[in-house]
């Protein structure tokens, strides 16, 4: 079955296959799980090259997970085609409606590289803004069409979660 998975602005289809409690992530990476029964964490097992790998998955609301791997926790939303339908619908009538889309950090780090430039016509999904974030290099792209004003971060910043880098205007693109 078909999912998006969202972290921040950074979205990824993932596709998976679910035979015999063996669920198949993208062709290749295997997990079978073990359901923890007194709360809403799943205890998961990835099997990946001989390795097992514990993963602690917990469900909050609005189909937003926390994923716990090695150390380290990842907040995302897992949307189905039709939730990905309804969320894109709603996200263009806000757009149509609002004009300006602010950018914000999906997770603290440092600024790595700004493209974005006040002024600058900008498409979805082109790069705005590199965060490095845990020795990991990650895009920040722009989640709509339309003209970049209000940059507020230079290189080298160092950004908490959700201050925001830029805003969109996409009604101003005609």
């Amino acid at each position: 079955m078909p999912y998006m998975v969202r972290s921040g602005f950074l979205d990824s289809d993932v596709k998976t296959e679910n035979r015999n409690g063996t669920i198949t992530v993208q062709d290749s990476l295997e997990c079978t799980f073990e359901p923890d029964p007194s709360d809403s964490t799943v205890i998961y097992a990835i099997l990946h090259a001989g390795e097992r790998i514990p993963l602690v998955v917990h469900s909050g609301e609005n189909n937003e997970l926390t994923i716990s791997l090695r150390g380290y926790s990842y907040s995302v939303t897992v949307l189905s085609e039709r939730d990905q339908y309804f969320q894109q619908l709603l996200k263009e009538t806000t757009t149509a409606q609002s004009g300006a889309v602010k950018v914000a950090a999906p997770m603290p780090g440092l600024i790595k590289l700004v493209s974005a430039q006040n002024g600058q016509q900008v498409k979805r999904g082109e790069r705005l803004f590199i965060l490095e974030a845990m020795k990991m290099e990650n895009d920040i792209k722009a989640p709509v069409d339309g003209v970049v004003s209000g940059v507020a971060v230079e290189a080298g910043a160092a950004v908490e979660k959700n201050h925001v880098l830029c805003i969109i205007e996409s009604g101003s693109q005609q």
